[in-house]
């Protein structure tokens, strides 16, 4: 057979165990849940229970928060992306990833702060009495509570869409507006309307996220699908009462999906796949310096305020002493963890990338649909799939060890990467490939040569964001994590209830400097990397 035969074959291949991998991880395991569930109750019994109050209180409870935080995240969001991207708001180079920090934290360490802040013998009490502290809790322990704290950890996605928004506007379009209008109108009437994609997929997104929380709303007591699927799993042992409270949050995530999937995904990969140009720069006049004030007095109740709070509550070097004592193991497993399944998701992320930007429209909808439904989905729902699959008898050096948290890492967070790879693949000429194929170059040193010098900037931020992700996740671990195996996160969360405060609130600040490194070290390698393509072009 000639090697020119052998080349489509090789690339195929590659594509294809890259597709299987995915249904393998990803697929099988929820497959699982609904060929069980209809086999086991049947399709008219899961009508029957589908109906009940209980089902329709949970329905209730979990789009109430999802709406609010959608909107929660809107308002705040919104203008903090535009005075970011479109003003000349002072110190707004800082202030950005400041304010991008909550993001990369798990939303859990969030409400501990502020638990340690707000509760009842927290730092308020403290400083206002016991009065107080017992209406700021019962605040805390409320819808509201629920609401502002996901508001706080998630507010960075709507910024960050509107931000890419903003800043993709062809300033032509606002120059011939300004001969005419003055600036307000201008963003009123023509960047407003241009920018509204990117704040409805702020607020659907967000929505989507607070429906698959779980540690949140587990921690401030919220009755919601995923609280009632772990703790039917979790406490109870009953999978089948896990199942059957998991098809609801099934059909309504898949709903929400395909709004994002037929209306907005589409545009915003545009947007963001853009090459960055030139952006017009609204000045503030007088409000320069009172804006730039109020928004380093956001980020400082917003994101340094609860680490102040972590930090007051540690304390004394003896609480982080006693927190590596007792937790050194977890933070190996989750480094060990965190680092396998960002590679392997970094990996599988660009063969799916290259599938999406390569294919038909119909395949690449229906796999991108795919990857943000596993994205979405809760790591409860996902976590009991994986153990419904892989608890068995032939399975169970898989099932028994670390692999089935990477198992569960690869199949919710391969749409990150996939996502970001694909944006950066879009801006790679496809002559490149054809002249390799031309040349009879094989798929592996195509990709090597051609691939990964082009996409080395998303490639790292691919690892980079899938290893924070990774390294902060709680839903998937604290399911299907083995005996003696549990994570850093998991660590914190089953001994935030009968350990000292001290000592949880040392681990949470050891999870925030671990991510916070990982930060600094893809910032360093993208400074190294810009600094030597500045110098070999000088």
């Amino acid at each position: 057979m000639s090697r020119t035969r052998l080349l489509p074959c090789t690339r195929e291949l590659s594509l294809a165990v890259g597709l299987l991998a995915l249904l393998v991880i990803g697929v099988a395991p929820i497959a699982w849940i609904v060929v069980s569930t209809v086999a086991d109750t049947g399709l008219a019994d899961i009508g029957a229970l589908a109906l009940t109050g209980r089902q329709w209180h949970l329905l209730g409870n979990t789009l109430l928060l999802g709406i609010c935080l959608g909107l929660g995240t809107t308002v705040v969001g919104t203008p903090l992306g535009i005075l970011l991207a479109k003003t000349d708001t002072p110190m707004k180079g800082r202030l950005y990833p400041l304010l991008m920090l909550p993001l990369c934290l798990p939303p859990y360490l969030l409400a501990l702060a502020w638990f340690y802040l707000l509760g009842k013998r927290g730092l308020l009490a403290a400083v206002l009495g016991p009065g107080v502290g017992a209406l700021s809790s019962a605040w805390l322990f409320s819808l509201w509570g629920n609401v502002f704290v996901l508001t706080s950890a998630y507010y960075p996605v709507t910024m960050v869409l509107v931000h890419t928004f903003v800043t993709a506007i062809d300033p032509a379009v606002e120059e011939a507006g300004r001969l005419f209008l003055p600036w307000r109108t201008v963003l009123a009437r023509i960047d407003l309307p241009l920018i509204a994609p990117g704040i409805v997929l702020g607020a659907l997104f967000t929505c989507i996220l607070s429906i698959s929380e779980l540690g949140v709303p587990l921690f401030l007591r919220y009755d919601v699908f995923t609280v009632q699927v772990f703790t039917q799993f979790a406490a109870f042992y009953d999978t089948r009462a896990a199942v059957l409270f998991s098809m609801p949050l099934l059909l309504l995530i898949s709903a929400l999906i395909l709004v994002e999937r037929y209306y907005l995904r589409d545009r915003f990969v545009a947007v963001a796949g853009s090459r960055a140009g030139r952006v017009t720069i609204v000045p503030l006049g007088p409000l320069r310096l009172p804006i730039g004030g109020l928004l380093v007095l956001f980020a400082c109740l917003v994101v340094l305020l609860p680490i102040g709070a972590l930090c007051l509550t540690a304390r004394t070097p003896s609480a982080f002493l006693a927190a590596l004592q007792g937790s050194g193991w977890s933070m190996v497993h989750s480094l060990t963890d965190a680092t396998v399944g960002a590679t392997a998701i970094t990996v599988l992320g660009f063969v799916l990338a290259y599938l999406i930007e390569r294919s038909g429209k119909r395949r690449r909808q229906g796999l991108d649909s795919l990857l943000i439904l596993l994205l979405t989905l809760p790591g409860t729902v996902l976590g009991v799939g994986l153990i419904l699959l892989w608890n068995r008898a032939t399975t169970a050096w898989l099932y028994g060890s670390l692999l089935i948290i990477v198992l569960g890492y690869v199949a919710r967070y391969t749409a990150l990467a996939t996502r970001i790879q694909g944006m950066a693949l879009r801006q790679v000429p496809t002559s490149y490939e054809e002249a390799a194929r031309l040349a009879q170059v094989r798929w592996g040193t195509e990709v090597l040569r051609i691939h990964a010098p082009t996409l080395k900037h998303s490639l790292m931020a691919s690892w980079v964001i899938a290893f924070i992700f990774c390294l902060r996740d709680l839903d998937t671990s604290m399911t299907i994590y083995p005996p003696g195996q549990e994570t850093l996160p998991v660590r914190i969360y089953t001994l935030m209830a009968n350990s000292p405060e001290s000592v949880v609130a040392a681990l949470a600040l050891m999870l925030i400097l671990m991510t916070l490194l990982a930060l600094t070290a893809i910032g360093w390698l993208f400074a190294s990397i810009s600094g030597e393509a500045f110098h070999g072009d000088h």
